[in-house]
C-alpha cells in the first residue's frame, strides 16, 4: 500500500472550505438546539417495520449515549406494546441506564379520553404525572381542520352533521382551536407541567393560522409549540420565508420542526429551519418512518456540521456509528425508507388515524396524487387507487 502524500501547501490553500458561501442563516448557540427523536413512534410507521419494546428500549440506550435530548415513545394509550415500551424507557431513566436529563414524550389527540388513558398508564406504572411531556395535537390545513376533523368538532360544538359541508372555514378553524386550548388546559388541571402542541400538515396551512395555534396554545398553558410538514412537500425556500414568520408568533418558546423526506430534502430543510428560528428539530435512526421517512439523524447531524458550522450537543461522529450499528443488528433497520417513486405506492400506516383519513380523504396525508409517480413506476394506476 502507498504511503500517504505529505501536502506541500496549506489545505486551505488547496481546497475552499465547504462552510464559506453566502447565506442569511442563523443559527441558534449549540447549546440551545436540541435533537428529538421520533425512531420508536413515526419509525414504526415504516410499511414493513415492527419493532418490538425490549429492542426499542435498547435502541432507545444508544439514542441517549450519544446525547440524543428528547425521545418520543408514541401514544401509551393505544396498545400494550407501547405502554410496555414507555415503562422500559421510564424505568432505564430511573436506574440510571438512559440519561436523566432525557425528556420522554407522549402523543394524544386534542381529547380528554387520549389524556386521561395516557395519565392512567402513567399512573398505573408509578410514575407522577409530570415525569413526561404530553404531545397534544390537532390539524392545522383547512383541508385537515374540515374534511378530517370536522365531524368530530362539528359534534362538539352542538351542530348537526348535515350542516358538515356547508359550515364555512372560519367556524372550522375556531372550534379546532378551542378543542386544542381545552385539551391544553385539561391536561394542566390533572397534573401535566410540559406540554407540545401543534397543528398536524402545517406545510399547508396557513401560516396566520399556525401563529393563532401556536400563541393561543401558549396562552392555555402549552410549553412547546410544534409544526410540522406532515406530507413532505416543504422546499427549503418554503421554509426560509415561512419559518421565520411562524417562530415571530411565539418569540420566547422553542419551537420544534418535524420534516418528512418524501422529495428527498428532509435533511436539508431542517438545517434551513434550524437557521430561520426553530431550536429543536425531530429526526429518525436511518431516515426510518412514514411513507419516504423522515430528516436521517447522521444527515442533519453532519450537515449541521461541516456545512453550516453549527454542532449540537449530539455527536454527530457517534450517531453515525449507532447507524451502523442499529443497521447491522436489526432488520428493521437494515433496509432504508422507500425513495419518492415509490413512497407514494407503499401501504397506509398502520397508525389507525392516519388510516381512516387516508380512506376519506386521500389529499390529506400526501401532497401529490398517487397517479403522480404510477407513471415512473412499474405499479399500475389501478393497483395504486385499490390502496388509497
Amino acid at each position: 500500500m502507498d504511503k500517504p502524500v505529505d501536502l506541500q501547501e496549506p489545505l486551505d490553500e488547496l481546497a475552499r472550505d465547504p462552510t464559506r458561501f453566502a447565506h442569511d442563516l442563523k443559527f441558534p448557540p449549540a447549546d440551545k438546539i436540541r435533537v428529538y427523536d421520533d425512531t420508536l413512534r413515526d419509525g414504526e410507521q415504516m410499511p414493513g417495520v415492527a419493532i418490538a419494546p425490549k429492542d426499542k428500549y435498547e435502541l432507545a440506550r444508544m439514542l441517549s449515549d450519544i446525547g440524543v435530548h428528547i425521545m418520543d415513545v408514541g401514544f401509551p394509550s393505544v396498545s400494550e406494546s407501547e405502554r410496555e415500551t414507555l415503562r422500559l424507557v421510564l424505568g432505564g431513566r430511573k436506574r440510571g441506564e438512559l440519561r436523566p436529563d432525557l425528556e420522554v414524550v407522549c402523543m394524544m389527540r386534542s381529547t380528554t379520553g387520549d389524556i386521561d388513558a395516557t395519565m392512567k398508564v402513567i399512573d398505573s406504572l408509578g410514575y407522577k404525572r409530570d415525569e413526561v411531556t404530553y404531545f397534544i395535537f390537532t390539524s392545522a390545513s383547512d383541508l385537515h381542520v374540515k374534511y378530517k376533523l370536522g365531524k368530530t368538532l362539528l359534534h362538539r360544538e352542538g351542530v348537526p352533521e348535515s350542516e358538515w359541508l356547508e359550515m364555512p372555514i372560519w367556524f372550522y378553524r375556531a372550534a379546532n382551536l378551542r378543542m386544542m386550548c381545552d385539551a391544553i388546559r385539561y391536561a394542566r388541571e390533572q397534573g401535566a407541567t410540559s406540554i407540545e402542541f401543534g397543528g398536524e400538515d402545517g406545510s399547508r396551512a396557513d401560516v396566520d393560522y399556525i401563529a393563532e395555534i401556536h400563541a393561543e396554545g401558549l396562552r392555555a398553558g402549552g410549553t412547546r409549540p410544534s409544526t410540522p410538514d406532515t406530507v413532505g412537500c416543504y422546499s427549503p425556500f418554503a421554509v426560509r420565508e415561512y419559518i421565520p414568520k411562524i417562530k415571530a408568533a411565539a418569540p420566547d418558546a422553542p419551537l420544534v420542526v418535524h420534516f418528512h423526506n418524501d422529495l428527498g430534502i428532509g435533511a436539508w430543510n431542517t438545517v434551513v429551519a434550524l437557521g430561520s428560528g426553530a431550536e429543536v428539530f425531530t429526526t429518525s435512526v436511518n431516515g426510518i418512518g412514514e411513507r419516504t421517512g423522515n430528516a436521517p439523524m447522521h444527515q442533519v447531524l453532519l450537515q449541521l456540521r461541516y456545512l453550516s458550522a453549527s454542532r449540537s450537543r449530539a455527536s454527530s461522529t457517534r450517531s453515525c456509528a449507532t447507524w451502523r450499528a442499529i443497521s447491522s443488528g436489526s432488520a428493521a433497520f437494515r433496509s432504508s425508507p422507500p425513495n419518492p417513486e415509490s413512497a407514494s405506492t407503499s401501504s397506509p400506516t398502520s397508525r389507525a388515524f392516519t388510516r381512516r383519513a387516508c380512506l376519506s380523504t386521500p389529499r390529506s396525508t400526501s401532497s401529490s396524487r398517487p397517479t403522480t409517480w404510477a407513471r415512473r413506476s412499474n405499479t399500475s394506476t389501478a393497483s395504486i387507487r385499490a390502496h388509497w
